[in-house]
């Protein structure tokens, strides 16, 4: 009787070991929609401000009349880092650059909250580019 249960208590115990690994993968999932989506900090005009001061249009490109938008898709982290930086769609490689080198020097944003906690969101900026 008593092998039998020992077995049952092993048998329960990696149920619940099981169960807190779906727990903690969860709690790395990537939200794309969330009760409070994260923010830049200041706000939008904030972060208007922010991109007209660090990107510019390519020298190379001048006086060709390319022009379009570039969208980059990141993942503002529970701590407000940006990560995961990936352009979706661009209409010319050297605005990839621009763009991507632009993120690089984003600040810590306001993170998106779930239930009242902060989570992992995927966002997606366009980034316009005129000649």
């Amino acid at each position: 009787m008593k092998k039998i249960i020992l077995f049952l208590f092993l048998l329960s115990k990696q149920g619940f070991m099981a169960q807190d690994a779906v727990t903690i993968r969860k709690n790395n999932e990537i939200f794309s929609i969330v009760e409070q989506m994260p923010q830049f900090p200041g706000g939008d005009s904030a972060m208007y401000v922010f991109i007209a001061n660090n990107i510019s249009y390519p020298d190379s490109l001048l006086g060709k009349g390319f022009s379009g938008k570039v969208y980059v898709q990141f993942v503002v982290e529970e701590d407000g880092r940006i990560t995961n930086v990936k352009t979706l769609r661009s209409p010319h490689d050297l605005f990839t650059k621009e763009a991507e080198k632009m993120m690089a020097k984003m600040p810590i944003w306001i993170p998106g909250t779930q239930n009242g906690k902060a989570v992992r969101t995927r966002m997606v900026l366009p980034v316009h580019f005129k000649s």
